[in-house]
């Protein structure tokens, strides 16, 4: 295995972690109570996708750099909402996930160009 992908396997395994601790995170403060109307679908949203993506990623999918843009993107939105609505440490681990996501879907963009 040379460098490059070997980079890239780690890549995705850090991915998968942070996916499914943010798809946990994200779940446990939905079902707190504390959260309600479009910040309780955002967070189920996030979930969702956190779990897509990591899904992609686990398959072996060659489009898990879609699925992780997305996923960046969704992430870094329910960050922005949970620094708002006293959720710290959910936004925090959103912005893990979305900072690793990010990469990763650069990662995959670049391999597919090479």
């Amino acid at each position: 295995m040379d460098d490059a992908h070997r980079d890239h396997v780690e890549a995705i395994d850090r991915c998968v972690e942070l996916c499914g601790e943010c798809h946990r995170s994200c779940l446990s403060a939905a079902g707190s109570g504390h959260p309600d109307g479009d910040h309780l679908r955002l967070l189920l949203d996030t979930a969702q996708m956190c779990q897509t993506a990591a899904d992609f990623m686990l398959r072996g999918s060659p489009l898990h750099g879609y699925a992780c843009g997305l996923c960046a993107h969704v992430c870094k939105v329910c960050h922005d909402r949970c620094q708002v609505g006293d959720l710290a440490d959910v936004a925090e681990i959103c912005a893990r996930c979305a900072d690793e996501c990010l990469h990763l879907s650069k990662l995959a963009a670049h391999d597919a160009l090479v």
